[in-house]
């Protein structure tokens, strides 16, 4: 397995990832019409599928926006998400 051969600092990894993959939600934000700031909700949110064993689910407690999250959420970007959708893709 990839995680047993990567050392000490991957091995350190493997509790983690065992967690993450029973968590049932996370707490995320979710923006379901463009406009405001307002329109930005907490929302319990599924916790993304992990596809291979070489993948891991990362615990975030901080996290910022960015200046293009604001233009999408106002919906002056010329490329935009279908409702609802989670900031953050950069």
């Amino acid at each position: 397995r990839l995680l047993d051969k990567a050392g000490p600092a991957m091995s350190m990894l493997q509790p983690f990832r065992k967690r993450a993959r029973s968590w049932p939600e996370m707490l995320g934000v979710r923006v379901e019409e463009f406009g405001e700031p307002s329109v930005l909700k907490h929302a319990h949110i599924a916790p993304p599928t992990l596809q291979s064993p070489s993948q891991v689910l990362v615990a975030v407690s901080f996290a910022a926006v960015n200046p293009v999250d604001c233009y999408i959420r106002s919906g002056a970007y010329a490329a935009k998400p279908a409702l609802p959708y989670t900031p953050g893709k950069d």
